[in-house]
């Protein structure tokens, strides 16, 4: 008596079976219609060469980026699936071509306090070399010229004996954007006092007087003011006194005194007053 084995193989698709003469007959545990495990598919060529799956990598900005492409093929697992066997991948080359991009900028512009952001700001593809590494490559951006902002009016003054004198006054500073990743500034209606600007009178007399001769200890008084009226210099931005002798002020060449030796007179000059001595055998 026979058995057709094939006609048993298509009705048992896992286990044993009894033939009939009290031998037990094994058949694989294949699911009927499936390639068998580790049967080649099909091929992708030129793909990317996971880092999970062994693939090299370069590192940009903290993230690491697969660098490799490979042929792979993909493997039946018997059971009506199917996975890349990247073990056994083939044609490893390392990768060309953009795999990000990148954004530059200069240091943030701050001005009285507030950010304005960046004057100058470049972008562009971070691109594979080819040999493992990569390279940026610049593909548009700039620095700016615009006007960054205007603030308002303004003055600065000095402190004088009869109070606080504007020296400069502005409607307004402009700040631009330099073209270089900073900026410069410009007033609006800038002005400034000219020299000999009347700031003001104090009105409180007094008198001047002299050591005569210098380190004697011995002063003399040669003049008396009613008044000091300031006035501005631009040099030094500061401001000058003149004092009103309408009290009395020595001549030049009066007599001061003899001190048993020499004659001593007054020397007095103008425009601008100083007054000194001169003495005399």
């Amino acid at each position: 008596m026979g058995v057709d084995l094939h006609r048993i193989g298509t009705t048992i698709s896992r286990g044993t079976s009894n033939n009939g003469f009290g031998t037990i007959v094994s058949f694989p545990s294949v699911p009927a219609g499936f390639p068998a495990a580790g049967t080649i598919l099909s091929t992708e060529y030129g793909v990317t060469y996971p880092i999970a799956n062994g693939g090299s990598y370069v590192t940009y900005g903290g993230v690491n980026y697969p660098n490799q492409n490979c042929d792979v093929n993909v493997v039946a697992n018997g059971s009506g699936g199917s996975y890349y066997d990247w073990l056994n991948a083939t044609n490893i080359a390392y990768k060309t071509g953009t795999f990000t991009t990148y954004t530059s900028s200069s240091a943030d512009i701050i001005i009285n306090g507030t950010n304005y952001g960046a004057g100058c700001t470049y972008y562009g593809d971070v691109n594979h070399n080819g040999t493992g590494g990569y390279e940026e490559v610049g593909t548009g951006g700039g620095c700016s010229t615009s006007l960054i902002t205007t603030t308002g009016s303004g003055s600065n003054s000095i402190s004088t004996p009869v109070g606080s004198f504007a020296s400069e006054t502005w409607d307004g500073i402009e700040y631009y954007h330099d073209g270089m990743g900073g900026y410069t500034s410009s007033y609006v209606n800038y002005n400034q006092a000219t020299d000999g600007t009347y700031i003001g009178t104090d009105s409180t007399g007094g008198t001047d007087q002299l050591e005569v001769p210098s380190g004697s200890a011995s002063y003399w008084t040669y003049g008396t003011y009613v008044a000091t009226d300031y006035y501005y210099q631009v040099s030094g931005n500061t401001y000058n006194g003149i004092k009103d002798y309408s009290g009395s002020l020595v001549n030049d060449g009066d007599y001061i005194y003899n001190d048993g030796t020499y004659d001593y007179y007054w020397n007095v000059t103008t425009s601008p007053l100083t007054v000194s001595y001169r003495d005399y055998p």
